[in-house]
């Protein structure tokens, strides 16, 4: 009879033990359903940032190329007169070319979104390969391209003192403070961006002719300017990289986009 009472009891356990698992397995299955959830929607967000902050990469990149591509043209100007011994552009664009050969523009990246995922290990929560690849060539090439502002310094700093020696920089820039003055008051606040004076564009002939006979006077800007064409080239090729990755990359996030959502 004391055997039978136990060997109920032990019964009566055991199957209280399977329903205490069961309960725990449960338990368990609904936490990681419910984290797989959090997972996606938090790996849609990251894929929907992405997605906005390629797109404005696009535009930005594709900006400053235009932007690089008409300052290498200005170079061009500049070594055409040299070699023709000739002006053949009007006088403000003349003096333009002169003075905006040598300037840079960079893309503004965003990457607050990407240096998110790598701090806080959340790249894991992206499931597609083929994504995160996209997504690291990209972000690395431009972080490889970066190397390339130190090494164009040298010669955008060896034209500055050059070209204030052809042209009258110090009117040039009081031109500009003029035009911001009179567009946007003292406090020179634009709220729709920078505008030029519209009296840059009132150079005279005299005053280009003046500069030109002071850059054929000073042969030695022709390499400088030579050597700013090539920069100016290789800065457009390195753009040029970018947006292609860029693209390729927004197109590989907006199709798995698609595809999961």
């Amino acid at each position: 009879m004391l055997f039978r009472k136990l060997k109920l009891n032990w019964r009566y356990g055991v199957s209280e033990l399977v329903i205490v698992v069961l309960g725990v397995f449960i338990a368990l299955a609904a936490d990681g359903w419910r984290q797989q959830r959090v997972d996606r929607v938090t790996e849609s967000e990251y894929i929907e940032r992405l997605i906005q902050d390629l797109h404005l990469d696009t535009a930005s990149v594709s900006n400053i190329m235009m932007q690089t591509e008409e300052r290498a043209r200005y170079c061009h100007v500049v070594l055409v007169a040299f070699d023709s011994e000739q002006r053949a552009e009007s006088p403000s664009d003349f003096i333009e070319a002169v003075e905006y050969g040598n300037y840079f523009s960079y893309p503004s990246y965003s990457t607050t979104t990407v240096d998110e995922l790598m701090s806080t290990g959340s790249l894991r929560l992206i499931r597609s390969t083929e994504v995160k690849e996209a997504v690291s060539r990209y972000y690395e090439t431009i972080e490889w391209t970066q190397q390339f502002h130190e090494v164009f310094r040298p010669a955008q700093l060896a034209i500055a003192p050059y070209k204030a020696e052809i042209i009258d920089l110090d009117r040039r820039y009081s031109l500009v403070q003029e035009g911001l003055r009179r567009s946007c008051g003292p406090t020179l606040s634009c709220d729709e961006g920078i505008p030029w004076a519209p009296s840059m564009q009132d150079v005279s002939e005299a005053e280009a002719d003046l500069a030109f006979e002071r850059l054929l006077s000073k042969p030695e800007g022709r390499s400088l300017y030579a050597s700013m064409a090539r920069i100016q080239g290789v800065h457009y090729s390195n753009l040029a990289s970018i947006l292609k990755l860029a693209e390729d990359s927004l197109a590989t996030l907006e199709q798995y986009a698609a595809d999961e959502w």
